[in-house]
């Protein structure tokens, strides 16, 4: 099983970064000003890394960049452990195009996770993942197979290696995005950034 020195939790979008960030602003209802925060810049660096997934609840910080190597759409990566799940979900449903979101633990990682979601025509297709939950791992998928994966690790007695971070790379690439390329990592536009500062409340209930 491979393993990463940082943990990756990204989805990559078939749509321009600025069509994401305006989906999430709408699904929020957000503005700027009590409750959120967004802003603009360039970085001249790897984006690897820029935020990094906490588990847990708590206000949703954000991030979108359309990468050099597919500069007409573009990679959204939260500071949620889950990718953000219900922010992917809604901007599936409103925009309905592909959507692949990932997430890969790190080597430190107490209890690993490798998730596999592909979502196409505002639903979720295929899901895979694999995660230790306190001494046991669970091996689960949903949807129909795709044409490129690695069915016979499936079926693997131990449960443990029926899936991996080294498989959703592959499975990525196969699907037209080579994180192992340094230029998956570098935006020469403008990054957009959200940043939710407190919760908004309504009647008593927390919204998020």
């Amino acid at each position: 099983m491979i393993a990463y020195t940082q943990a990756i939790s990204i989805t990559c979008c078939s749509q321009p970064a600025l069509e994401i960030d305006l989906a999430i602003k709408e699904i929020f209802n957000a503005q700027e000003g009590e409750y959120w925060a967004f802003w603009k810049e360039k970085k001249n660096r790897s984006l690897k890394g820029i935020l990094s997934p906490q588990e847990g609840a708590h206000k949703l910080e954000y991030a979108v960049w359309s990468p050099l190597i597919k500069e007409n759409c573009c990679v959204f990566i939260s500071n949620r452990q889950d990718g953000g799940h219900t922010v992917i979900h809604n901007i599936s449903l409103k925009l309905r195009y592909e959507m692949i979101s990932v997430y890969i633990s790190s080597l430190s990682d107490k209890y690993p996770l490798f998730n596999f979601q592909y979502y196409k025509y505002g639903r979720e297709i295929r899901r895979i993942y694999l995660m230790l939950d306190s001494d046991k791992w669970i091996f689960y998928s949903s949807g129909d197979a795709l044409d490129f994966e690695d069915k016979l690790s499936y079926l693997r007695k131990k449960v443990q290696l029926r899936f991996s971070g080294a498989q959703i790379i592959a499975y990525l690439k196969a699907l037209g995005w080579n994180l192992d390329i340094e230029k998956f990592w570098f935006s020469d536009k403008s990054i957009f950034f959200g940043k939710q500062l407190k919760f908004k409340r309504v009647n008593s209930t927390s919204q998020t």
